[in-house]
């Protein structure tokens, strides 16, 4: 089966459509990738600021738990 490929040339490269599809993907990988551990660390410095928020409460008795309820 003979295949149409169109050439696309950057900066004296030049890949087919199949290469440019792969590369795509590749790059969709990895954004997600980078998402994904991006999430994670904010998800650790909002619980860890929660917490040091709740410990100093705690710590200067001004924390009854009633704005909780």
């Amino acid at each position: 089966m003979a295949r149409d490929l169109i050439k696309v040339k950057t900066k004296e490269i030049v890949f087919d459509e199949i290469h440019i599809d792969f590369l795509n993907e590749v790059l969709d990988y990895y954004e997600k990738t980078l998402l994904e551990r991006e999430l994670s660390q904010l998800k650790k410095a909002s619980h860890k600021g929660m917490t040091d928020i709740l410990k100093n409460k705690i710590n200067k008795n001004d924390w009854t738990g009633e704005d909780w309820l």
